[in-house]
């Protein structure tokens, strides 16, 4: 079975890292914005203090892991993501019959190498993590800041946490349980997608692939790809 080669090692791993560093804010940030009803999570972490603790390590990971995003080699994920056509506009609105596996995906406009709903999923990632990310140094260093600004930024950080936990269980139930699209969580694990897969899903990155000369397939274990999704076997 062909398959091409969508994300580089490089890409994989810094998609596990803010993945992991996400989870681990999501289950140590729980029983500090609320002990009341997640206080039963804090004796995992060795208690409040144990928790606030790893809180912070993990969030100065997850900041430093979206900024080698931005600025380091993923600069065409960032600009793809931020690309919107009338092929995307045209895809969101059949997003909810889409997430219930209702939608026809031969009947869906043609995307890219990402589709509307990933393409949301990263700049609401990107857009939310940088807001969790200022708004937890101020709350960190209240003394650097004015006392109106820092009480704000308590219920924002609740808020768009909440927000980014919510479309990440969409996020996870799509590429791992939905019935469509859950062979696309190979391309995250070893690179590769199989190639009737990006056809039927993403025919528009196919095309592009085709028109610069890059459609090269072949099977996980031949050479490291980059960024760009092109095979590169010897």
């Amino acid at each position: 079975m062909d398959r091409i080669r969508k994300f580089s090692a490089a890409e994989r791993w810094v998609h596990w890292g803010i993945a992991v560093t996400f989870f681990v804010l999501l289950l140590t940030g729980l029983p500090l914005f609320s002990h009341r009803w997640f206080g039963w999570l804090g004796p995992l972490f060795g208690g409040p203090y144990g928790a606030r603790v790893i809180h912070h390590w993990a969030g100065g990971t997850f900041l430093a892991l979206l900024v080698l995003a931005v600025i380091g080699g993923f600069r065409a994920w960032v600009a793809q993501v931020f690309r919107w056509d009338a092929d995307d506009r045209a895809w969101r609105r059949h997003v909810l019959r889409h997430f219930l596996g209702l939608a026809d995906y031969r009947r869906m406009p043609p995307q890219g190498k990402y589709n509307a709903g990933q393409k949301a999923w990263s700049v609401s990632l990107l857009a939310g993590g940088f807001v969790l990310g200022a708004s937890g140094l101020v709350m960190l260093f209240p003394h650097l800041f004015p006392t109106g600004l820092v009480r704000w930024m308590y219920p924002l950080h609740g808020l768009v946490a909440m927000g980014l936990a919510a479309l990440l269980v969409g996020h996870v139930f799509l590429a791992a349980f939905h019935r469509e699209t859950r062979r696309s969580l190979e391309s995250m694990t070893t690179g590769w997608v199989d190639a009737d897969y990006v056809a039927a899903h993403h025919s528009k990155w196919l095309e592009e692939l085709g028109s610069r000369g890059q459609r090269r397939t072949g099977q996980p274990g031949a050479a490291e790809a980059g960024p760009g999704g092109q095979s590169s076997r010897g």
